[in-house]
């Protein structure tokens, strides 16, 4: 038990990286599900043909047990705080669309909704994806699966495992093309050539597929090599 204090450069992510400030997270019971106080703030800008670029901060509030949370959002534009009725909804959709919902387009407007609930809904699938994986592979360090909304061939899967002293992460569009295979392959070069050197000090080996636009076509690479990396933790 306990209460731990969020500081330094920590982030929440809610569409956007929230900056956190004076948040805390308290242990009181189960270790999985702590009762977390967390303040965050999103800032960015807007951009009007009437009023030229205005600063927007979008702050957010989270309060409750980790496994069910409230979620509060306060929008501010140049320093003052937006009272309209619906100040929530212009923060989602500023935080979507960088824009107030008054200034949405028809198609925006139309697409709002399932847009929300999509992005939700698709956070929470790769998470328990993610987790089932780990489970009936607990070699794993981590396994991701990025969704793309009614794009199931485009799901990008990354897997990163341990296998002695090689960090091995496999992955890409695997559903759409085996093609799109990639991998990165790190090993410490003390270990390789038994010298005194750093751990952090690596030699890689990698494939990876390097998508660029060319004249509006997209063109697909294939990169292999090898290459002598320092990895900095923190």
């Amino acid at each position: 038990n306990g209460r731990l204090d969020v500081v330094g450069n920590s982030y929440y992510k809610l569409y956007r990286n929230f900056k956190i400030s004076n948040s805390s997270v308290t242990f009181d019971g189960p270790i999985d599900d702590p009762s977390i106080n967390l303040q965050a703030i999103y800032t960015g800008t807007k951009s009007t043909q009437q009023f030229g670029s205005t600063e927007v901060q979008v702050m957010a509030t989270i309060n409750g047990k980790v496994s069910k949370p409230t979620v509060q959002l306060k929008l501010i534009e140049n320093g003052g705080e937006v009272s309209s009725s619906d100040a929530q909804g212009d923060a989602i959709t500023y935080l979507l669309f960088g824009k107030f919902k008054n200034e949405l387009t028809a198609s925006e407007r139309q697409s709002v909704a399932s847009s929300v609930g999509t992005t939700v809904g698709s956070n929470y699938v790769s998470s328990v994806l993610s987790q089932s994986v780990r489970d009936v592979l607990p070699f794993l360090v981590d396994a991701e699966f990025n969704y793309t909304e009614g794009k199931v061939e485009d799901t990008d899967v990354q897997l990163t495992s341990e296998f002695g002293d090689a960090t091995v992460k496999v992955g890409g569009r695997l559903l759409k093309e085996v093609k799109n295979f990639d991998f990165v392959v790190d090993y410490p070069l003390n270990k390789m050539f038994n010298l005194n050197l750093p751990e952090t000090l690596l030699m890689e080996f990698f494939r990876q597929q390097v998508s660029t636009s060319v004249v509006g076509t997209d063109l697909t690479t294939t990169n292999t090599g090898i290459k002598i990396i320092y990895k900095i933790k923190f």
